[in-house]
């Protein structure tokens, strides 16, 4: 009896065996770092979700969640791309490819957009609205507010444009990285006469050789093209080249010219083009364009 209590206590003494130890390579023991990373983006959407936050500190964590998932997307994101594209399968620590992991990403990100998007129509618009603050559209404002739109645009925001052509003679250009682009197309409703005008900061060593490098691939590419002339000239004392052709669009046979200038580390192209049956009739108008134009 003496014996079998001296077991019993042995017993309840004796240390628990420790579990078995986890390989410290065990894929679940780790977090994906770029999960990791947007929750912490979550966190940051939390605060301008937090009514206890004042309201233009909410609005303001809202700019910093887009600003901080716009460089999340052109950074990271674009490295897995990239690594997608190349073929590359190398696994983390957490055991995900790069495709698992944009697909995670992908997942996580529209659910937090549509988080911000309700947050800022939702609640933030409708507070500032109570304070005084509102976003409208032009029809909801008076002839005093359209004149300091107006004004403001015109002293403040024109100045700033810079156009940059786009369009089937030119290749496309390049766009600043977080910049605010606009496409705007101006067009004749009747005629479909248009003009364009583009830029480059890094423009050939002639217009005459651009216009006829461009000529080769514009003519493997579009119907009906014929290239009517490459000419050299000047354009208010810049050196220039002016590139007029032919080819029909959905049946249409269109005319048009391009004039292409340098202006240093610049150049510079004016695309104008109508209808054949209209070219004739509109040389005046292109004429007045190029004489109006001022890259300034």
């Amino acid at each position: 009896m003496a014996h079998a209590a001296h077991s019993s206590v042995e017993t309840a003494a004796r240390a628990p065996e420790a579990p078995p130890a986890r390989p410290l390579d065990a894929s679940r023991l780790y977090t994906n770092r770029e999960l990791s990373w947007l929750d912490f983006n979550d966190r940051v959407l939390q605060l301008a979700e937090d009514e206890r936050v004042p309201l233009l500190e909410r609005l303001k964590f809202l700019a910093i969640f887009a600003s901080n998932l716009d460089e999340f997307v052109m950074v990271r994101v674009a490295g897995l791309l990239d690594q997608v594209d190349a073929g590359i399968d190398a696994r983390g620590p957490d055991g995900l490819s790069p495709s698992e992991t944009i697909d995670m990403i992908t997942r996580h990100m529209r659910e937090l957009v549509d988080r911000q998007s309700r947050q800022f129509s939702e609640a933030i618009c409708p507070a500032l609205a109570a304070e005084g603050i509102r976003i409208v559209a032009c029809d909801d404002c008076d002839e005093r507010e359209l004149e300091r739109i107006d004004t403001q645009f015109e002293n403040q925001i024109f100045p700033a444009l810079t156009p940059l052509g786009v369009g089937p003679s030119r290749p496309f250009p390049y766009i600043s990285n977080l910049s605010l682009s606009l496409a705007v197309w101006l067009r004749d409703p009747v005629s479909g006469t248009y003009l364009r005008v583009g830029w480059t900061d890094t423009p050939g060593p002639s217009p005459e050789g651009a216009w006829e490098e461009l000529s080769d691939s514009f003519g493997a590419t579009h119907a009906d093209y014929d290239e009517i002339r490459i000419d050299p000239t000047t354009f208010k004392g810049y050196d220039a080249a002016e590139w007029e052709y032919s080819y029909s669009e959905d049946g249409v046979q269109l005319h048009a010219i391009d004039l292409g200038f340098l202006t240093g580390e610049l150049g510079f192209a004016l695309n104008f083009q109508t209808r054949e049956e209209d070219w004739d009739a509109s040389k005046r108008l292109w004429r007045t364009l190029k004489a109006s134009f001022s890259e300034a």
